[in-house]
């Protein structure tokens, strides 16, 4: 049979496009795994560099309302806050000296193009030069966040309001806040506290709101029994009184936790000290390990000293928490003995095919039974109906005040509370700290406020 030549020149060239193709995509795939790590890792020195050369996604609230953007200049692209302070403890910054924070931080790849961009996006950006990246949409509204800033006006402080069914944050807000335009003038000042996310990161004494979980703990252990408050109660050498040495007479422990008393809940928790450590560890446990929201935890720590360990169950001595895991105990009471990991973004906006990655929150069961959750929330309805955050008018709501003094005649004020409604519930903790003594009445109208439109 005859060897046809140009049969062999087409075959050769038919072998040599087919490589090149296949090097041009291994090339591509190289090139963008490649670029992803130096971008992505900690370790790069290039990083805040390249970023500032990509148009990285803007993010958006909830309602797709631009909040942070990127603009082009002579350098590249400039990251642009449209409310300076406003979201400046969630969103973070991104700046060339002093790296990333916040979901600017976490959300890095997304922003960039890389971690949720298709393949197509990834390809036509190597080809063709461009640089581009996902947008973010938070689950945060401006309008709820707008609200929360002003309320806080005048106090230091935080607030943080989320949805209990499904675990979106709403709004989180602390006060002071900095301004990313004036990002060295912050950070460089040693005695400022405003680049501090009191939300996540407070450490507060919690006064009272801390007899949620002290309840909890005594009907956990079977603990029903009625008391006869006499306005204090006396351990060792010392005197522990309620507000104002009011007297109630019997109390059972729903009178007790609406009327907020000390005597009845320091009596009571130190029967059960150990397992009520044990509860508060096992809340910390599941609620860290299992939320990509990052917060401190309850840092409560025994003694050899019963006074010291009396004041723990009403949140005095050596105890602090954040608002936000407080908040997540507040929305596990409302379930019943559960809650959806806390979560800022909703979504990924692709803009090469217009496709939406929807995010969802995972259900965590507390360390404790649906019935102790179910009569803490009667409890809370009854501190609104009868207690101490009665005579706000507030309906299908529960609550729970808390003061902790922090001597000096200096005050943290606390509300942590729920709202009831099929389609729109909500949880919010609010914290006032270092006040004078102008009473928790003010943080439970910042919780009415909240609720309106």
């Amino acid at each position: 049979m005859e060897n046809n030549p140009n049969k062999k020149v087409n075959n050769l060239m038919y072998a040599v496009v087919f490589i090149a193709f296949i090097s041009t995509i291994a090339i591509l795939l190289i090139s963008s795994v490649g670029a992803k790590y130096l971008v992505d890792s900690k370790y790069d020195s290039r990083s805040n560099r390249l970023v500032a050369t990509v148009q990285r996604g803007s993010i958006l609230d909830r309602n797709h309302e631009v909040l942070t953007y990127s603009e082009k200049n002579d350098e590249g692209y400039t990251r642009i806050s449209k409310y300076p302070g406003l979201f400046s403890h969630v969103i973070g910054y991104m700046d060339k000296k002093y790296g990333m924070t916040g979901l600017e931080s976490t959300y890095n790849p997304e922003l960039m193009g890389r971690g949720n961009a298709s393949f197509m996006t990834k390809t036509k950006n190597i080809i063709m030069n461009e640089k581009t990246g996902d947008n973010l949409v938070l689950s945060l509204d401006l309008k709820l966040q707008q609200k929360a800033q002003a309320l806080l006006q005048g106090y230091n402080g935080a607030i943080v309001v989320s949805n209990p069914k499904t675990g979106e944050i709403l709004a989180s807000y602390s006060n002071p806040t900095y301004d990313e335009r004036r990002l060295e003038e912050f950070i460089n000042n040693e005695n400022e506290s405003s680049m501090l996310n009191r939300v996540q990161f407070g450490k507060y004494s919690p006064g009272s709101v801390m007899k949620i979980l002290t309840s909890v703990n005594l009907l956990e252990n079977g603990f029903r029994e009625e008391y006869e408050d006499t306005g204090s109660i006396e351990i060792g050498d010392a005197k522990i009184a309620n507000y104002n040495n009011m007297r109630y007479g019997t109390v059972d422990m729903k009178k007790a936790f609406a009327h907020s008393l000390n005597t009845y809940f320091v009596w009571a928790n130190l029967k059960h000290l150990d397992s009520f450590k044990n509860l508060v560890d096992s809340v910390n446990d599941t609620v860290l390990k299992n939320s990509i929201v990052p917060m401190a935890p309850i840092d409560l720590n025994l003694s050899e000293d019963e006074f010291s360990n009396a004041l723990l169950g009403i949140g005095q001595g050596k105890v602090t928490l954040s608002p936000m895991i407080l908040n997540v105990i507040t929305e596990s009471i409302y379930n019943g003995g559960y809650f959806y990991t806390p979560r800022y973004v909703n979504s990924f906006e692709t803009a090469d095919v217009k496709t939406n990655k929807k995010l969802f929150s995972k259900k965590v069961t507390m360390p404790f039974s649906e019935q102790s959750a179910n009569e803490v929330k009667e409890y809370m309805k009854e501190v609104v109906a009868t207690g101490t955050a009665s005579g706000f008018g507030l309906q299908n709501a529960g609550g729970k005040t808390g003061t902790a003094e922090l001597g000096n005649g200096k005050y943290n004020y606390f509300f942590t509370g729920f709202y009831e409604n099929e389609e729109n519930s909500k949880c919010i903790t609010i914290v006032l700290e270092n006040c004078s003594n102008i009473g928790y009445n003010r943080t439970v109208e910042i919780f009415k406020k909240l609720l309106t439109d």
